[in-house]
């Protein structure tokens, strides 16, 4: 149901921000990772890589959620359990930030529970929630779109908000790599969960692996 996949994504939603604008940033001392991509793109604002992104959501509301609600359905359940894994990966281990000096969260601060007044944050880094809804919107397109010419734009225009994110330091390379594989992953997994199992268990090697064990 659209109403409830709504609800979990911005329940999801506001805890992964809330966590990551409350992460105190042990690396405050601690120089930026070596990273590739920030050595070959030039620096942008930020800017760039956040309103893209906003006009991709909004070409992919008009264009897919509109006409077909059990697809911006999916979409929201698949942010919502990517970014539940998010949540965990996150504050399981953090890295110094991309730019330094970006974090001035203290171990005295107070938690704060109004998000986005906060200026400065930018612990939320493994992995990229940014390529996750821009990388969504790439796969429900590529199935989708019966234009092969639509098809190509949203593969390159995906393309240029990832080298955005990573030019612009919201994300080490390897976040938005990462992020990638898994949104892929879960989008080609999600529909037929239940026959991948079924296969498995009932025949496939897996399923040959689990009766040789019995």
């Amino acid at each position: 149901m659209l109403v409830t996949a709504l609800i979990a994504y911005l329940t999801i939603g506001y805890i992964n921000q809330f966590t990551a604008e409350n992460q105190v940033n042990h690396e405050i001392d601690e120089a930026p990772l070596y990273d590739r991509g920030h050595t070959f793109f030039p620096l942008t604002s930020q800017k760039y890589a956040n309103g893209f992104i906003v006009l991709f959501l909004i070409y992919f509301v008009i264009r897919w959620g509109f006409p077909y609600p059990e697809t911006l359905t999916n979409y929201l359940w698949m942010v919502t359990l990517l970014f539940m894994v998010r949540v965990i990966v996150l504050t399981s281990t953090q890295l110094p930030p991309p730019l330094p000096g970006c974090s001035t969260v203290n171990k005295e601060d107070p938690f704060h529970f109004i998000i986005f007044q906060k200026s400065k944050e930018c612990l939320d880094l493994m992995y990229s929630g940014h390529t996750i809804h821009t990388v969504l919107v790439m796969m429900f397109t590529l199935c989708l779109s019966p234009y092969w010419m639509e098809r190509y734009t949203v593969v390159f225009l995906t393309l240029v908000e990832l080298c955005l994110i990573i030019s612009s330091r919201l994300h080490y390379t390897c976040d938005v790599l990462v992020a990638t594989l898994v949104t892929i992953l879960i989008f080609l997994g999600w529909v037929d969960i239940k026959h991948i199992y079924t296969h498995w268990y009932h025949g496939g090697l897996y399923g040959r692996t689990l009766k040789s064990i019995k």
